[in-house]
């Protein structure tokens, strides 16, 4: 609490202009055929236990996809797949970092001026690779605080991703066709919904000032 407490001291006078200049960043993990939302199920009496008023469960041989992704106020930025066996921080800079959050980190340079490239505090991101990177193409890099999702709206934008999936009528059957749903679902994040969230950061800061720290509605 005390560090949230610290970051809000220094970031609750900023304004909407000052958050339009973050590229916001973040991977999440999809699992597939897992619905996170809580289920309700209508049965007659004596159906407890018939099979289609149970929702199975997965208790082994679990899949999954981590995906990368990044938004800022006006754009919906790339989104990658990370292999299962290329999570290194010299993967993330040589498949991210050095290629499409590059790009997408130029183009608003150059329509924009100077950005800074929001990334949490995972080893990947703080690795002597991506430091030299950021150092060698002069990339300012806003650190966010550890265990703050209500201080990263693309947070939002990862749990509409989720239930759109969750929603589909006929769920993914197999790693390929989750990444296409993923997909499919991402380019659903509008610019409207991707700038509202951004421009409710000086509430959130402000949120989290005035708890001194503390958890907030966001």
């Amino acid at each position: 609490m005390e560090v949230r407490q610290k970051w809000a001291d220094e970031h609750w006078t900023w304004g909407k202009d000052d958050w339009q200049r973050v590229i916001w960043t973040d991977k999440t993990s999809i699992e597939l055929g897992k619905d996170s939302r809580r289920v309700w199920v209508w049965r007659n009496q004596g159906e407890r236990y018939n099979s289609s008023c149970i929702v199975p469960s997965f208790k082994s041989g679990r899949q999954s996809l981590m995906v990368w992704g990044c938004i800022a106020h006006g754009r919906r930025g790339p989104l990658v797949r990370m292999p299962k066996d290329e999570r290194k921080g010299t993967d993330y800079v040589r498949l991210i970092l050095a290629g499409p959050l590059w790009d997408f980190y130029r183009d608003l340079f150059d329509e924009r001026g100077i950005m800074a490239v929001m990334e949490d505090g995972a080893p990947i991101h703080r690795c002597a690779a991506a430091k030299n990177f950021h150092a060698n193409h002069h990339i300012e890099v806003f650190s966010h605080l550890a265990q703050s999702p209500d201080l990263n709206p693309i947070e939002h934008v990862w749990k509409r991703l989720k239930t759109g999936i969750n929603s589909r009528p006929v769920w993914p059957k197999g790693l390929d066709e989750l990444w296409v749903a993923i997909q499919e679902e991402w380019e659903k994040s509008d610019v409207e919904f991707i700038n509202s969230l951004i421009d409710s950061m000086p509430e959130r800061t402000l949120a989290v000032w005035e708890a001194k720290g503390g958890h907030t509605k966001y």
